[in-house]
């Protein structure tokens, strides 16, 4: 039993997962801290467990799907906390070895700055004190050394090797996977697909969601106070280059979701497919009823599902959206 995949996953902080396509085989070996970050890096000393299959032997996938395809999977935990170490991360990073795939989960820079917002999280009248200078894209930026750790054969176990990448986010981590499809300044990134989980798209409505709970803080640390210039630093759905991007995607969302909305997903897989609320005659996408079919269509480049169950971290355990991610890269980022 064998498969062509790649899947990670996280709990509620930031990391990111690389997958290469192996033969499943039992239980796999987690390396720890290994430093993927080169001497000199503006974002210091970063480092990554491995989670490596216990048969290391290469898939062909009779010419289906490329046997070099690795991901990159970032979780959540709204931009500001979060490590390789989280329980979950290393659950999920467990199981999909025993599905064959290798795992690279990586620690990178978060929003941490105490100038933003008091330290409880807490904002006045919405506002971190409109001080935010914001930390994006740094969080991307070490998404894109790890790809390039990971291209680096010799930073590898024997007989892997990664020719292009898929790109997996969890919540706040969905966030950094979509601007992967937005980003035209990096070429040398072979980015083959996308996959987000929960994720968190559209800024501004995850913004001016409920308040009291420190959502706006989070927000502000990462993008900046100036919410006018979110287009084009961090926000997926109103970036000018939503439209434009030609690598397939695929945006899940679980029902039982108790942080983030559906809309989210719906928004951005309808806007990557070329899909604007004036199409629809709305004003916005929000109850909007050519949603359905946007997000029904078989022939795009970006689909949703909501085939899955479980909570907004809970989700990540399931072995139901293993198997989902697993088929979108083993029928070459195709929705089966």
């Amino acid at each position: 039993y064998s498969f062509c995949t790649l899947l990670a996953e996280g709990s509620e902080m930031f990391l990111v997962a690389a997958v290469a396509v192996v033969a499943f085989s039992g239980i796999p070996q987690r390396k720890e801290n290994i430093q993927y970050t080169p001497p000199g890096y503006e974002g210091g000393k970063l480092y990554l467990d491995l989670y490596v299959p216990s048969h290391d032997d290469k898939v062909e996938c009779n010419g289906e799907c490329s046997a070099g395809v690795c991901a990159v999977f970032a979780h959540g935990g709204l931009w500001q906390t979060g490590s390789k170490d989280d329980p979950t991360t290393i659950q999920f990073g467990m199981n999909l070895g025993t599905n064959g795939v290798l795992v690279a989960a990586i620690n990178y820079r978060l929003t941490t700055d105490p100038t933003c917002c008091s330290t409880d999280h807490t904002c006045d009248k919405g506002k971190c004190n409109g001080s935010c200078k914001g930390t994006f894209p740094s969080f991307v930026d070490d998404t894109k050394m790890a790809f390039r750790f990971l291209e680096n054969e010799d930073n590898l176990p024997d007989g892997f090797k990664c020719t292009s990448f898929v790109c997996l986010g969890h919540s706040a981590g969905g966030q950094i996977c979509g601007n992967m499809l937005l980003d035209k300044k990096d070429p040398q990134i072979k980015l083959e697909g996308v996959v987000g989980i929960e994720g968190i798209y559209n800024l501004s409505k995850f913004y001016s969601g409920p308040k009291g709970v420190g959502w706006e803080c989070s927000v502000e640390k990462a993008f900046g106070s100036d919410g006018s210039l979110w287009c084009a630093d961090g926000d997926v759905t109103c970036s000018p280059d939503v439209g434009s991007s030609q690598v397939k995607s695929l945006f899940i969302h679980s029902p039982q979701d108790n942080l983030t909305l559906p809309q989210q997903a719906q928004e951005v897989v309808c806007r990557l497919n070329g899909v604007t609320p004036d199409d629809c005659s709305c004003d916005s996408f929000d109850n909007c009823p050519c949603l359905e079919s946007c997000l029904g269509a078989s022939d795009t480049l970006s689909h949703y599902s909501s085939n899955v169950s479980g909570t907004h971290f809970g989700v990540l355990n399931t072995t139901q959206l293993a198997d989902i991610v697993t088929d979108f890269v083993t029928n070459k980022c195709v929705v089966p």
